[in-house]
């Protein structure tokens, strides 16, 4: 006969016997499994830091739940013998997997997930990847709702990366339900991707042209003012104050030095000093010094008024010109510019390995990406198309820069595995 003690996912079994030897050994073994059985508990639950006894959330069948990264268990289904079945054109690939029950294990909760108050999948709205999965199962024939487990992103902890999530997944069940981006590494190790329907293309954002500080999109009374720093400005008035008193003055050593006797009206001589700023001449000199004087302020004048209509033209030009001009993650990278991004990604991983001199600022999520850009953090934020859709309503002052850099759709994800437990097969039939 034999006994079998069950905690959690550890089961030892212990001989009966009559005699003493065996009846010893019973109880040795009896005491040791006692202690593994409440240890294991204390230890899967003291210690959140070393990424290695995580608890999954719950799910429909506690036969399909374990602890996160555990890889004693495996609920993968052998499918060679339909796989063989498939390959002799007995049976069609749109039936092959019908009436099988398939482990999945699905993040959540999750953007596209909901779950309820007993953390189990919403009934009433479980979300965009239950309603995908629902129709594959529908066409496939195939059921998951008795042998679910959810995994929730705050369990693993802040020294382990999405990589080794989709690794643990796909090692422990047929299917990995979230949008997992294809990416080379994970390609290499041993991970297969059906069909994508998300869009992860890779994109930039910043900040929008018109959102730069003092930049309001409204009529600003003092734009004319701007070709000109304010000591400028001062000085110019000085000038034109001066220069009228100046001439005002040579009236009134010389009363013949302009046609229009300004001896008496000293404001009129400044006006008309005023108004050849605008290069209009309104001088009548009759003398020479007074001839010489009215060139020299008409010179000025030219001098002033050209800087300003350059100024000017170039102000508008600059105003007008977004702030950013880079066109591609290749020419941040090359200008050095500070790139913020949501770390231990798919993203993550394809931007290091293509830019290894990038100045990547990792955030916990694309959100704080985007609040790094508005913060100053970083001068743009590499995040997905489908998550800059989804947030891009919250984030007015921000807008795509650029171009695409890599098109990519995400989906599911399986096991690459032909020959052991050929769960490619699922993966040919979700695809």
């Amino acid at each position: 006969m034999q006994r079998q003690i069950e905690r959690s996912d550890t089961t030892m079994t212990l001989p009966r016997s009559n005699n003493k030897g065996s009846h010893q050994l019973w109880k040795n073994g009896f005491i040791i499994n006692c202690i593994v059985v409440f240890l294991l508990p204390a230890t899967a639950t003291a210690d959140t830091s070393s990424n290695t006894h995580f608890p999954l959330t719950n799910g429909s069948n506690p036969d399909f739940q374990t602890i996160l990264f555990n890889e004693s268990l495996n609920f993968r289904k052998n499918v060679c013998n339909l796989h063989q079945q498939y390959d002799n054109r007995s049976v069609p690939l749109a039936d092959v997997l019908r009436g099988l029950n398939i482990s999945t294990v699905i993040r959540c909760p999750h953007l596209y997930c909901n779950t309820n108050s007993d953390n189990l999948l919403d009934q009433d709205d479980p979300g965009l990847f239950v309603v995908l999965l629902e129709e594959l199962a529908e066409r496939a024939g195939f059921y998951w709702r008795d042998s679910y487990a959810l995994v929730n992103n705050k369990y693993m902890g802040t020294n382990t990366s999405f990589d080794e999530l989709l690794f643990w997944e796909t090692k422990t069940y047929d299917l990995a339900v979230s949008w997992w981006t294809e990416t080379t590494r994970r390609i290499r190790k041993g991970v297969d991707f059906p069909q994508g329907w998300y869009e992860a293309d890779i994109i930039m954002v910043g900040k929008s042209s018109n959102s730069d500080e003092g930049e309001t999109g409204e009529f600003q009374f003092d734009t004319f003012l701007k070709p000109f720093r304010v000591g400028l400005w001062v000085a110019i008035v000085l000038t034109i104050v001066l220069s009228g008193l100046a001439y005002y003055l040579l009236e009134v050593l010389d009363h013949r030095s302009d046609k229009k006797h300004l001896e008496k009206r000293p404001v009129e001589s400044i006006i008309i000093t005023a108004i050849a700023f605008t290069t209009h001449f309104e001088y009548t000199p009759r003398t020479t010094a007074a001839w010489l004087f009215a060139l020299s302020v008409s010179f000025w004048a030219m001098i002033v008024a050209s800087a300003y209509t350059a100024n000017l033209a170039s102000f508008f030009v600059v105003q007008n010109t977004p702030g950013l001009q880079i066109q591609s993650v290749g020419g941040a990278v090359a200008y050095g510019y500070p790139i913020c991004l949501m770390g231990k990604t798919g993203i993550d991983t394809v931007l290091t390995g293509d830019f290894r001199s990038g100045n990547f600022i990792r955030k916990p999520s694309d959100t704080e990406a985007l609040q790094g850009v508005l913060d100053g953090d970083c001068k743009v934020a590499a995040l997905s198309k489908g998550s800059w859709e989804h947030n891009q309503r919250d984030y007015c002052e921000l807008e795509w820069i650029g171009r695409k850099y890599k098109q990519i759709l995400a989906g599911f994800a399986t096991r690459h595995d032909s020959g052991t437990k050929c769960t490619s097969l699922i993966s040919e039939v979700v695809g």
